[in-house]
């Protein structure tokens, strides 16, 4: 008798632990299932010679008299339709390190077979890249308009 009335004690507990398991299975299928829906994947290939067109700043020397506003979540204001970052992840396929420019800016080098992210504020963002070699000649990818919506992710595959 007495271990039934122990056993019996467990069952609300044993409940509650089930019901806490199943909800956390119901909401964690969903928000993976969102998290891989929210980037969107554009591959480009290499092209021959510059389009510097594309490209506003290309020092990687800070200027005294100018300085970059920081991200809405640091106290800068809000560029676009909302509060919320967007990122773009930069995948390159290739053997050559990339330049990478967002909205005409100088934002970093992507390494060979290595990758990058950038964020940028809501609203469309250009991207381009190029490879310099050491023989003068130049590679590029892009430009491409990315159209950042809140929270969204954007990936830029690079292939040669």
């Amino acid at each position: 008798m007495n271990t039934m009335k122990r056993n019996g004690n467990w069952g609300p507990v044993a409940q509650f632990v089930a019901v806490l398991v199943a909800l956390s299975l119901c909401f964690a299928a969903p928000a993976a299932a969102q998290s891989k829906a929210k980037e969107e994947k554009v591959t480009s290939k290499a092209e021959k010679g510059s389009a510097a067109g594309n490209i506003k700043s290309g020092s990687e020397k800070n200027d005294p008299k100018s300085m970059a506003q920081p991200p809405a979540d640091r106290g800068g204001s809000v560029r676009g339709g909302g509060p919320w970052p967007c990122y773009v992840r930069i995948e390159n396929w290739t053997p050559w390190k990339a330049i990478v420019y967002v909205d005409g800016h100088d934002m970093g080098v992507v390494p060979h077979h290595g990758d990058l992210l950038v964020r940028t504020g809501n609203g469309a963002s250009s991207t381009y890249a190029e490879a310099i070699f050491s023989d003068g000649s130049v590679l590029h990818w892009g430009p491409h308009v990315f159209n950042c919506v809140s929270s969204v992710g954007y990936l830029w595959q690079f292939t040669n």
